[in-house]
């Protein structure tokens, strides 16, 4: 009977034991995630980090490794399946000798004594750290020492000092068994930007394009063999962050790395009213680096060459005014579809185009910043101006018909130095209600205020234009 009472007491004893204690904490180190990262053109980027985790039914807590210093704290949120969230906070490491030292004040500890006049002479003796405070201070027997730090020897680290930032986690778990913990936050110090680079053939009528995705990681974190996608377009942010400086070196994928990125091209996809490219591959991006990644290539998209003058034509109101001379720009005009090479949405982004030196070299032949191009659209990509095509404007006559109307006269001169003939558009812009009196060769209409020309020019020659017009205001 009284062994059958001890027992009934035991288990009460133990079973209060576990009712009123603490399940041990989980640790979830960064080796065992699966991360995706989704990265945006503004200095932001979307982790949703997926841990494989087995709970038990109840209380658990988390303790995360590896969330990103540069999360934005106010957009984590974690989810799965078979448990909600009670309590998430965000603890940096801690541990740093300073912070191990004034932990271990009024613990026993072993200390380093060299014996006078002989270094290498060390004898280890156990004493109570009394202070940290200028030195250590240590009671050894009856005696109290002062000591230089790194002759402690501590007995280990405390449970409250860490290495490793942590995102603790406090769950309550409906379902036990395992699953995956799905960590979703947006981080700073991520970003990417679009790159093309085009090669115009001899005959100036494709361009080769490679199109590479610069992505750029200008935090001191590392993340390895992670699913990367890029969104592209200009998304609203309620409190934007200042850009950080890109710090990095730059890295370039070649070799066989290179040739599998061209193998197997990002999968577009709509996003809302953005666009998202998915690498095929995991990328790994380390700290503080710059590296690109092929999305696009095609090999032989039309382009048609183009030689523009613009912001000479007006409607001058000081006759005898010389206008000029000022040099043509050369554009190369492309279309966005299937049937030209293209024909899918392409992030805003620098163009490089290339032409063939003499000698067979690669030539710069000019650099265009463009704008988002939709599936269908059209882009001009403006490479700089035209050395042997000129053009000068003379205003001949004008006229103050009446006290809201006069007419204006100008002569375009159009030169061309090169041995070939050339095609020159002459573009020009006006007031409302301006309407065209004379010209020696017909205008097209572009807008209502916007007037076009296009002369041919004979190969080291001129042509001349010469129009009236009437405004009316």
């Amino acid at each position: 009977m009284v062994n059958s009472r001890a027992c009934v007491a035991a288990a009460l004893i133990l079973l209060a034991s576990v009712g009123s204690g603490q399940a041990e904490p989980l640790r979830l180190p960064s080796s065992q995630r699966d991360l995706s990262v989704t990265i945006y053109t503004s200095n932001l980027a979307f982790f949703a980090d997926a841990r494989a985790v087995t709970l038990q039914q109840g209380e658990t807590i988390l303790e995360i490794e590896g969330i990103s210093k540069n999360l934005i704290p106010e957009s984590l949120f974690v989810e799965g399946k078979g448990f909600h969230v009670q309590e998430q906070s965000f603890r940096p490491a801690n541990l740093t000798p300073a912070a191990l030292l004034r932990a271990s004040v009024g613990k026993n500890v072993r200390v380093e004594i060299a014996a006078e006049g002989d270094d290498s002479d060390i004898r280890i003796v156990e004493g109570e750290l009394l202070s940290v405070d200028g030195g250590a201070l240590v009671r050894i027997g009856e005696e109290v020492r002062i000591v230089a730090a790194d002759r402690v020897l501590l007995p280990g680290v405390p449970d409250a000092l860490d290495a490793n930032d942590l995102l603790e986690v406090r769950l309550d778990t409906q379902n036990a068994g395992a699953g995956d913990a799905v960590i979703g936050y947006l981080a700073q110090g991520f970003s990417w930007t679009a790159d093309y680079v085009a090669k115009l053939d001899n005959n100036e009528e494709h361009l080769a394009i490679v199109a590479k995705a610069t992505l750029r990681n200008d935090t001191d974190e590392s993340y390895e063999h992670a699913h990367v996608s890029l969104v592209a377009g200009d998304i609203s942010r309620v409190r934007p962050q200042p850009a950080m400086p890109v710090k990095a070196q730059f890295e370039m994928m070649s070799g066989d790395a290179s040739a599998g990125m061209r193998a197997a091209m990002p999968q577009q996809e709509t996003a809302g009213e953005y666009h998202r490219y998915v690498l095929p591959s995991r990328v790994s991006l380390p700290a503080g680096t710059v590296k690109q990644v092929v999305f696009l290539e095609a090999n032989s998209v039309a382009v048609t060459k183009r030689y523009r003058i613009e912001n000479l034509l007006r409607a001058q109101t000081t006759q005898g005014d010389k206008l000029g001379p000022v040099n043509a720009s050369v554009d190369m005009l492309l279309k966005n579809e299937r049937s030209e090479g293209l024909g899918r949405p392409l992030p805003a982004g620098v163009w490089r185009v290339y032409g063939e030196s003499p000698e067979g070299g690669a030539l710069l032949l000019g650099e265009s910043r463009q704008d988002h191009l939709a599936e269908n659209g059209e882009a001009t990509l403006t490479l700089g101006a035209a050395f042997d095509i000129t053009a000068e404007a003379v205003t001949n006559d004008y006229k103050q018909v009446s006290n809201r109307s006069f007419e204006t006269e100008q002569t375009v001169t159009v030169k061309n130095a090169k041995n070939e003939a050339v095609q020159v558009e002459l573009v020009g812009d006006y007031p409302p209600n301006t309407r065209v009196l004379k010209e020696t060769q017909a205008h097209e209409a572009v807008s209502a205020t916007r007037l076009l020309w296009n002369l041919q020019v004979p190969p080291k020659g001129e042509s001349v234009l010469v129009y009236r017009v009437l405004v009316s205001y």
